[in-house]
């Protein structure tokens, strides 16, 4: 796909990954849509934005758990830009404690957000892209949807559950030409769950300039190759 003007919605836009995959469409000369849930980030974060590159960004505020929310997000997109080619769905949570201490409202907040969010951004925007004769989503993971940990039933659930939804939205759309990608990176140097941002002694990580650079990637992929599924680790993690 050439990204030149094409239309991306990017959730969870406005720091770490999700900012770093909206700098880099805007330097394929992309029009990005940014969003996330507080009006003041996603006004900071455009102002950023706007000197990254050529495309065009805009921002609006959205909670992907509300239904009612992401479909305000879609017009906008569709008023802001005129349609939807690229959806990458970014927005997540990570809450960790062991089962027994894990609330309900912890359980359901990791729930709703990293796979229920993503249903209700795909729900609504796979119409759009078939309008547009095709698409791409990418739904961003982690190697945690494959190796479980102690302390982590909700988000292994979450992302588990994710590359399941993203191999079954693949199969239904591939004959659209939509394509589906669930990338999986591993330990990323952000303030994901509560996280500090580190420097030398965090130097192992990928940045979030990292996960940018592969999603690209598989968005400039030609036509006819499929990447369905794509792990990013650390090169050289500390060892045990």
């Amino acid at each position: 796909m050439n990204l030149k003007s094409r239309v991306a919605i990017v959730t969870g836009g406005t720091r770490g990954i999700g900012r770093a995959i909206a700098q880099a469409l805007l330097r394929q000369e992309a029009n990005v849509v940014i969003a996330a849930r507080h009006d003041q980030e996603i006004a900071q974060a455009v102002d950023a934005l706007k000197s990254a590159g050529l495309g065009q960004v805009a921002g609006t505020p959205c909670d992907v758990r509300k239904f009612s929310e992401v479909l305000l997000l879609m017009e906008f997109t569709q008023q802001r830009f005129g349609g939807l080619d690229i959806l990458i769905n970014n927005a997540g949570v990570g809450l960790f404690a062991p089962v027994a201490e894990l609330t309900p409202e912890a359980w359901g907040q990791v729930i709703d957000t990293n796979l229920t969010g993503v249903y209700n951004t795909c729900h609504l925007a796979i119409p759009c892209m078939r309008r547009r004769s095709g698409g791409h989503i990418v739904n961003i993971g982690s190697l945690a949807g494959k190796n479980a940990f102690a302390g982590g039933a909700a988000y292994n659930a979450s992302k588990f559950g994710l590359i399941g939804f993203s191999e079954a939205l693949m199969l239904e759309n591939r004959y659209y030409d939509i394509r589906v990608t669930c990338l999986m990176p591993g330990s990323v140097n952000t303030e994901f769950g509560g996280d500090s941002v580190g420097g030398a002694e965090k130097s192992w990580q990928l940045t979030p300039e990292d996960v940018a650079q592969s999603v690209i990637h598989v968005l400039s992929s030609d036509s006819r190759a499929m990447i369905s599924q794509l792990e990013i680790r650390p090169a050289k993690p500390p060892k045990k």
